[in-house]
């Protein structure tokens, strides 16, 4: 084969490898997943942004679940998790000195839905909106059981809060050289809804000696899902692993 023939053919190769993979590959401008901690009792879910463009002003996301299975107890936006992330000072509207100041309730007004929407807008820099940034909160929530306890695979899944990203109400605007961009209908992503019970490093359902490796891994790691938290201290520390020991 030539080096013509031989360019091709890669070139072929990683076309058709582009193809098949998911758009989350490559980024999309603001992607929205969320991950949790459960037990028999209690579930509680971060929701979080990864914002992959500059001067993001707007979001508005639905956290959606099965009202036979979770009862709303708590929506917290103005708040600081214990640390799976502190950024709760970048959504603000008017003053900056209050985190998430005149930001709008999440509304749990309808069952199986909660809508929050929320922005920063700054008077002393109009023009400025969020910044890029990964494990972005966005809001907590904390649900109990609808019946005995929490299903194993509870409910859960993300989407736009109003509309369908087509709809008049515009969700995710940035600015763009002061030009307002929407970004609904095609440059958001909604991944999942990850939860596990605290020790469950991988979350695939059961606490294993590989969860172990997986705290290992992750020993220091600010942005570690929160389930690798196996004593519930707020970091991914060597206590950790005896914790998760002694779930196996």
């Amino acid at each position: 084969m030539n080096l013509t023939k031989l360019k091709k053919t890669v070139l072929m190769i990683w076309l058709s490898v582009f193809l098949m993979l998911p758009m989350t590959a490559f980024g999309a401008d603001v992607d929205i997943y969320a991950e949790g901690t459960m037990s028999e009792t209690e579930l509680i879910v971060y929701l979080y942004a990864d914002v992959n463009v500059q001067n993001l002003v707007s979001y508005g996301v639905s956290l959606n679940y099965d009202p036979a299975e979770l009862v709303v107890a708590e929506v917290l936006k103005d708040t600081d998790p214990i640390p799976y992330t502190s950024n709760v000072t970048k959504w603000y509207l008017g003053d900056s000195s209050a985190s998430y100041k005149n930001n709008p309730t999440p509304d749990t007004s309808v069952p199986g839905e909660i809508i929050i929407i929320g922005g920063k807008l700054d008077p002393l820099n109009p023009t400025q909106g969020v910044g890029q940034g990964s494990k972005v909160f966005l809001a907590m929530v904390r649900f109990t059981p609808a019946d005995v306890q929490i299903p194993a695979s509870p409910t859960l899944f993300l989407s736009y809060a109003k509309g369908d990203g087509t709809s008049s109400f515009k969700n995710f605007v940035r600015l763009d050289n002061n030009t307002p961009l929407v970004l609904d209908g095609g440059n958001v992503y909604f991944g999942s809804v990850q939860v596990s019970e605290p020790g469950d490093a991988d979350a695939n359902g059961a606490i294993t000696p590989s969860d172990i490796n997986m705290i290992k891994m992750n020993i220091g790691n600010a942005d570690g899902p929160c389930y690798m938290d196996c004593d519930g201290n707020g970091s991914i520390t060597p206590s950790d692993i005896n914790c998760t020991k002694s779930k196996i």
